[in-house]
């Protein structure tokens, strides 16, 4: 569970941390355009449009064998900036 909440801080729905998965980078990963993540995203950022039938994962199995005949989905990486002191 150590890239899901870190130091007892669980990120909103719909994003995962990285970072303690890969050398401490401030990255995070998401659905694209935070497809099924906490609103709070989309508020966030102008121009982001969720739409299901291009974001969400999807998997059509073989019926008898059991094998994945159709896989889609995407991800999304995102980074975490802040301002840093003294550059405007």
């Amino acid at each position: 569970m150590k890239c899901f909440c870190v130091n007892g801080k669980c990120e909103k729905a719909g994003v995962m941390n990285l970072g303690p998965c890969q050398y401490k980078s401030p990255t995070y990963t998401s659905f694209p355009h935070f497809y099924k993540a906490d609103p709070s995203y989309l508020e966030a950022i102008e121009g982001l449009s969720p739409d299901p039938s291009k974001h969400e994962f999807f998997m059509t199995l073989e019926p008898n064998g059991g094998v994945p005949m159709d896989v889609g989905g995407g991800f999304q990486a995102n980074y975490l900036m802040s301002p840093v002191p003294g550059i405007a």
